[in-house]
């Protein structure tokens, strides 16, 4: 019964984070205790959710738990997996020092996101990237990052990552990079769609 509902479920933007119905992947999300040279505070990892919840329609089960808060995280485990970062470097620890493998990337002097495709610069506290790249200690590994300027931007990208999944999933490359501003269309104070910039 299984196998065919499982293959067909795959996703290859997504694959080898999920594969073959099994989260192939630790997901890192920032502490919410005071942490790093900024005594930063991770507000985003309540927004993981519904990533999780997104992750979690492409799996048949799971027997042991896959995340882990960046204060946890040690180099064995950036080496070892696949890694799902959730949450920019001022608040993860392993995003930033990740952040500057990838595509679109966070840029401390400028406050804002460097994309090495178009070389701009974006500072906007709404502004969230979708980023995949190889993990660069360990080529047959991969990284996955959903961050933004601050927390609203983050809740922008995992937007971006559920309601234009069909979108990012046509661009199944190790180099991927997403950038969005987070829209409040109902006039609410909270971002409930976005503009996708690149």
């Amino acid at each position: 019964m299984g196998e065919m509902e499982i293959h067909e479920r795959d996703s290859k933007f997504l694959f080898p984070f999920v594969n073959n119905g099994k989260l192939n992947s630790l997901i890192v999300v920032g502490s919410p205790d005071p942490h790093g040279p900024l005594n930063a505070r991770s507000r985003d990892g309540y927004f993981g959710m519904d990533l999780a919840l997104f992750l979690g329609t492409f799996l048949s089960s799971i027997d042991e738990s896959k995340v882990k808060l960046d204060t946890e995280t040690n180099q064995k485990d950036i080496e070892k997996n696949n890694l799902i970062l959730i949450g920019g470097p001022i608040v993860n620890k392993v995003t930033e020092e990740l952040n500057k493998y990838f595509s679109i990337y966070y840029e401390e002097s400028r406050k804002g996101f460097y994309s090495k495709s178009t070389e701009r610069y974006y500072v906007d506290e709404s502004l969230g990237i979708i980023s995949k790249c190889v993990n660069p200690f360990n080529k047959d590994k991969r990284l996955l990052l959903v961050a933004g300027i601050r927390n609203w931007g983050t809740k922008a990208a995992i937007i971006a990552f559920l309601k234009y999944f069909n979108k990012i999933e046509r661009k199944n490359i190790d180099s991927f990079g997403m950038l969005v501003k987070g829209l409040d269309l109902n006039s609410d104070g909270l971002v409930d769609d976005v503009e996708i910039l690149e």
